[in-house]
């Protein structure tokens, strides 16, 4: 274990603590912790976020996690950047380092960030254009999305298109389906955040990596998973699209019992934090497009 990490996790102590409440910013609150534990406020404010990430990746692998705790902060800050793009690849790199030199992966990350923005550019091109327009609507997705938005509609009320937002390549949602109807007032009360008259997103799409052997797709589903919950804060409904149909159950035993489980929540149709929020489940990609 570094020394960074346990010079982060008593500052996160102390801070969850209360400690330092009184001075009169942030800034000075954090530089008092920092001087308290020998370090300096800027070398602590770094290691806290790589704390953090380290906390988010547990979520996914433990043992991802405890490989982390024993790298550099600044390898950990470097793999917390390229999680936002592309978490199978990161974890690819945490059990299997391809250099421990800080300047050599960063140099990896950005490579990797430019790959994946021109695949990203080229996929969008191609579902304008091409194969992905061909798609349907599966008789359990339309009536899990009737329900969530307590109306009847057709497939053809909707249309599939890119979603490059900050906030989906953060989830890993690619690309949506959207409800153009300018007369509609949806009831769930998240939909209603969004500006009158635009469309609106009604399902988020999160592809899954192919060809995976078995424990580098419990990773990737795991990896995937808590994006795709952290989505249904603005879709009605996330779809994790599955690349082999034959696969579906594998995937959806890769997960861990989600907490609704133990209290009496029935996930067959789907996981879901709140009533107030959308709902997640996994779908073959042939069940979708043609």
């Amino acid at each position: 274990m570094q020394h960074w990490f346990r010079i982060a996790s008593k500052a996160a102590d102390l801070l969850e603590a209360g400690e330092g409440a009184g001075w009169s910013s942030a800034m000075a609150r954090q530089t008092a912790i920092a001087k308290s534990l020998g370090t300096s406020r800027q070398s602590l404010s770094n290691s806290l976020q790589a704390l953090r990430f380290v906390r988010v990746v547990r979520l996914a692998d433990e043992y991802a996690a405890e490989k982390l705790m024993d790298m550099s902060a600044t390898n950990v800050l470097t793999l917390s950047r390229w999680w936002r793009h592309d978490p199978e690849r990161t974890l690819q790199e945490i059990f299997s380092p391809t250099t421990t030199n800080s300047r050599a992966l960063a140099l990896l990350e950005q490579a990797s960030r430019a790959n994946m923005e021109g695949a990203a550019s080229t996929s969008a091109r191609s579902r304008a254009t091409g194969p992905g327009q061909n798609w349907i609507l599966p008789d359990r997705l339309q009536r899990i999305l009737m329900t969530q938005l307590h109306r009847n509609f057709e497939a053809a009320d909707l249309n599939l298109r890119p979603f490059r937002t900050p906030f989906g390549r953060a989830c890993g949602v690619s690309s949506a389906l959207f409800w153009d109807d300018r007369l509609f007032e949806p009831t769930p009360d998240f939909l209603r955040k969004r500006n009158s008259g635009a469309p609106y997103p009604v399902t988020g799409f999160v592809e899954l990596p192919a060809r995976l052997e078995a424990e580098a797709l419990k990773r990737s589903v795991r990896a995937a998973f808590p994006k795709a919950i952290m989505a249904t804060s603005i879709f009605p409904v996330v779809v994790l699209l599955a690349p082999e149909a034959n696969r579906l159950a594998e995937m959806k035993a890769a997960l861990p019992e989600f907490p609704l489980v133990s209290m009496g929540v029935d996930p067959s149709e789907g996981w879901r934090l709140s009533d107030d929020l959308g709902i997640a489940l996994f779908v073959s990609r042939s069940d979708f497009f043609k």
